[in-house]
């Protein structure tokens, strides 16, 4: 199959499959790159968050989207105020 040929279904397919997979990598590389001090700070295991962001992500697809959102909208914005607190 040529993108070419991809039609407005199959890129809407293709564009679900993709979006909670980058959503959730770059959600993992963020959590990955904040200091340990960040994560102490607001409470939270930066293992357990990566580890469920992985396992929504290839066990229930939906779901991992789902826990990306819901880092990148109340996680992230509190370990970067942490590390700017901490500068």
């Amino acid at each position: 199959m040529q993108l070419a040929t991809l039609g407005t279904p199959e890129v809407f397919i293709v564009g679900m499959i993709l979006l909670p997979f980058a959503l959730v990598i770059w959600a993992v590389v963020h959590a990955a790159s904040q200091p340990q001090a960040a994560w102490g700070s607001i409470g939270k295991s930066r293992g357990m968050w990566i580890t469920i962001l992985l396992v929504g992500l290839f066990f229930f697809g939906v779901v991992g989207l789902i826990l990306a959102i819901i880092y990148l909208v109340s996680v992230r914005p509190k370990l970067d105020a942490a590390v700017r607190a901490d500068r």
